[in-house]
């Protein structure tokens, strides 16, 4: 059992497994059941409000070839907490923030972030807030 983990989104490759922290972290368990933690670098600092963080997290669906990822956290602009939405990159064992799709998202003051989801084709959807207040937000390639 993996000790220590507080995961948020789990994405399973292969037989491995990246999971975003809350704490601004991707947790990475190898086929053999290893954990290394690989730090993330964020454009923004994170906010350091109540349930917010480095939310959902999900590989694209050409991880093998790009080692990218589509990322929501939570940072804070002119002293309120906002959300983004960007691309993520695998290098070196460290995930760099590479482009913005959707930065400035509102969001509450105690839940934060909202849901990526892929369909069969790679476009990615998001949607923001929490039910009853959810909506589409948007959809890319």
């Amino acid at each position: 059992m993996l000790q220590g983990l507080t995961p948020w989104a789990i994405n399973k490759t292969g037989d491995e497994f990246y999971i975003s922290e809350r704490s601004g972290t991707a947790a990475y368990i190898d086929a053999a059941g290893e954990l290394a933690r690989q730090e993330v670098r964020f454009s923004d600092p994170l906010a350091s409000v109540p349930e917010a963080g480095f939310l959902v997290f999900v590989l694209k669906a050409d991880f093998a070839e790009t080692k990218q990822a589509y990322g929501y956290y939570v940072y804070k602009e002119n002293g309120q907490p906002l959300n983004k939405i960007a691309i993520f990159e695998l290098q070196d064992n460290t995930w760099q923030e590479k482009a913005v799709l959707l930065d400035g998202i509102p969001t509450g003051s105690d839940h934060h972030g909202g849901r990526l989801e892929l369909d069969d084709d790679g476009v990615l959807f998001a949607t923001i807030g929490v039910w009853p207040h959810t909506r589409c937000f948007g959809r890319w390639k």
